[in-house]
């Protein structure tokens, strides 16, 4: 039933790649490729969207969602999605803008103190791309959305007509309607191709704090490191703000270190400025880097893993869902 639910939804060119990619290891299943899906989500009418999302969270988390009382954390991101879809929200979501804002909200609060990774170029198609000028070490990234990113260590040996595909493919793309997770605040970023200066740590690894904060507050720091930013996979672990280990958070992708991360000689300016980031949200994930002791935006994430999590102890769900505060409609 739902292998013909989705051919009726999304068409068999869909149905014929993912079967080729996922079963038969043919083709690369790229972020493009759900343009097929983001058709039939783009024309739904928006009182669908709770059925569809209610849907799609039961398949991924396997209970069902309470929209109408939301308790646990997870459940509470979906009614985010839907109901709280803000233009601040949308503003901060920009990998473009957003590090603008993080840099004013510091300066105008005299809080903390944020360095920015350095802009080399922002076009809007690939094809204005002059490669020329760009370093040998660089980061491509389209500014609307998640996992739209190349990491390019060698310019020598980079695919020019393929990247160039591949950008404009993913410029096409509508964040918020790729799929039924409805992550609506996406939806209206101008889109954007951007270059960033690559950044590393002194071993190679780039360590991303990502530090949970609810009505202002840091609570907690989930650190991911090792990441491969193409395939979204790494690894985790999670701290609470005094950096002693707390829960478990398993994400598709980032199983946890098996040892511990020493604590950031920076912590305590990590921590303030996330509560400045975070104090116009009732829950946001301020995501930033440590390098030679220096703090570096990264981006605010509204939607962690969208709102697709799995716990250790699965209490932590509740005891998080307790923390984030809805907004009274």
């Amino acid at each position: 039933m739902r292998f013909i639910d989705n051919i009726q939804k999304f068409g068999l060119q869909y149905i014929f790649k993912t079967v080729k990619h996922k079963i038969f290891r043919v083709g690369n299943h790229d972020m493009s490729d759900n343009i097929y899906k983001q058709r039939y989500y783009q024309s739904l009418p928006k009182e669908r969207y709770a059925a569809e999302l209610s849907a799609w969270y039961k398949r991924a988390m396997g209970k069902d969602l309470h929209l109408d009382k939301p308790e646990l954390f997870t459940e509470k991101i979906q009614w985010l999605k839907l109901y709280d879809s803000t233009p601040l929200k949308t503003l901060c979501a920009d990998k473009y803008l957003a590090p603008k804002w993080a840099e004013e909200q510091c300066r105008k609060n005299n809080r903390g103190g944020v360095s920015v990774v350095p802009i080399l170029g922002v076009w809007d198609k690939a094809a204005d791309i002059d490669f020329d000028s760009l370093p040998e070490k660089f980061v491509l990234k389209c500014n609307h959305g998640s996992g739209m990113n190349i990491v390019v260590k060698d310019k020598s040996k980079l695919n020019l007509p393929k990247t160039r595909r591949r950008l404009d493919g993913w410029l096409k793309v509508d964040y918020a309607h790729i799929g039924d997770a409805f992550e609506l605040h996406y939806s209206a970023i101008p889109r954007k191709i951007i270059a960033e200066q690559f950044i590393e740590e002194m071993d190679g690894n780039l360590h991303d704090y990502k530090i949970y904060c609810f009505n202002g507050e840091p609570k907690f720091i989930q650190v991911i490191g090792d990441r491969n930013l193409e395939k979204h996979t790494g690894f985790n672990m999670v701290y609470d703000t005094n950096w002693k280990k707390t829960m478990q958070l398993v994400a598709i992708n980032y199983p946890p270190y098996e040892n511990d991360i020493p604590c950031p000689t920076v912590l305590p300016q990590l921590l303030e400025v996330a509560k400045c980031l975070s104090e116009p949200f009732c829950h946001v994930r301020v995501d930033l880097y440590v390098i030679h002791d220096k703090v570096y935006f990264s981006e605010m994430t509204f939607t962690p893993f969208s709102g697709i999590m799995r716990f250790t102890p699965p209490s932590a769900d509740k005891m998080l869902g307790d923390l984030l505060e809805l907004p009274k409609s």
